[in-house]
């Protein structure tokens, strides 16, 4: 399942209270998934897997992805838009 969202739509103030809610790990893997450090530009599970080293594999990344955004889903942080791949 892909998702749909545009984090780096919200005024940077919201955008990083909407990432506290977050562990920092959380916080880093949507940052980098999402291209909210480098202009907008998104990363594949596997760059940010060798971004992040330490073990990390893409489905390591891809499941953490999943727990942040039912974090902040269930919380009303952002509505989440499911897109079928």
């Amino acid at each position: 399942m892909n998702y749909n969202i545009n984090l780096a739509s919200y005024p940077t103030e919201r955008r990083e209270k909407i990432l506290s809610l977050l562990e920092p790990h959380e916080q880093t893997v949507l940052i980098l998934r999402f291209g909210l450090d480098n202009g907008g530009t998104s990363r594949t599970l596997a760059e940010v897997a060798d971004i992040l080293g330490d073990g990390q594999t893409r489905e390591s990344i891809r499941r953490t992805e999943a727990r942040a955004i039912q974090i902040l889903s269930s919380v009303g942080a952002f509505d989440v838009v499911r897109e079928k791949a």
